[in-house]
């Protein structure tokens, strides 16, 4: 952590973080937060920028949908003992309901798909469906409690960050990443996407240098917070005994594919 920082609950609540950010900015240069499931409100950007007259900035890091979908399963299997359903009738059941909500036709379930054998798209999407739209849809969800628990949705990219690049881009206040770009990087000990992230966050680079000969200094710190790191790494990137298998990767594909060129097309990057 860079020496200019302290950091609030994580998955605190927005009101929160508000209310208390002037007071704990009396010590420190930067507080952040993370609360992924902000990204899921389209109400949230406006309430931020409202309640937020320091105009706080936010870091989106995104992750291959497909590969966070499986992650988010697994993760959820390990907080409930193994008691949730297959993955697969978690999928089907959710794709259901984005059909319900006007976002796409299902021609083929995923065991139609799967039995098939085919490798034709599954899905029927919209046509001449701006942004927006998808925007409006996707946002017009069924409930809090879902949206937030839904394996597919949280990597609905593009309409779901919508309302944040129209918020806060103009002015500099969001940076998105690549999840796997970022931690290649880390893996490669290269240090330009965290000075990049610096730069943004308005801290220096040298302190962050400066802190780590300190602590590598200290008590082998660097060998602990290497082990720390691999097991982070492990515990977020899909090493779950077996991978997801090839055919139901190759239907979660088709399904993000128009969704991931909507991102790209809202960020002007190759996503």
């Amino acid at each position: 952590m860079h020496p200019r920082t302290s950091s609030a609950n994580s998955e605190s609540r927005i009101r929160n973080i508000l209310i208390c950010q002037p007071a704990i900015q009396a010590n420190v240069s930067v507080v952040f937060e993370k609360t992924p499931s902000y990204m899921l409100f389209p109400t949230i950007p406006a309430a931020i920028d409202a309640a937020g007259p320091w105009k706080p900035k936010m870091l989106a890091i995104l992750r291959n949908p497909v590969d966070r979908a499986w992650s988010h399963y697994h993760m959820d299997n390990m907080r409930k003992g193994n008691n949730t359903a297959p993955f697969a009738v978690l999928v089907n059941n959710e794709i259901l309901q984005f059909q319900r909500n006007g976002l796409l036709e299902v021609k083929l379930s995923f065991q139609e798909f799967d039995h098939s054998g085919g490798i034709n798209n599954p899905f029927r999407f919209r046509q001449n469906v701006t942004l927006q739209d998808y925007a409006r849809l996707i946002h017009e969800y069924k409930g809090d409690r879902y949206r937030t628990n839904s394996l597919l949705y949280r990597g609905l990219y593009g309409p779901l960050l919508y309302p944040w690049v129209e918020t806060f881009s103009s002015e500099d206040r969001l940076m998105i990443l690549q999840f796997e770009t970022f931690m290649e990087a880390e893996n490669d000990n290269d240090r330009t996407i965290v000075h990049e992230v610096l730069g943004f966050s308005g801290l220096d680079k040298k302190s962050l240098e400066e802190n780590h000969k300190r602590r590598q200094a200290m008590n082998q710190t660097r060998l602990r917070r290497y082990i720390v790191r691999r097991k982070l790494v492990r515990a977020n990137t899909g090493h779950y005994g077996r991978p997801m298998p090839p055919r139901m990767r190759q239907y979660l594909t088709f399904l993000y594919e128009p969704f991931n060129e909507l991102l790209a097309d809202l960020l002007g990057e190759d996503w």
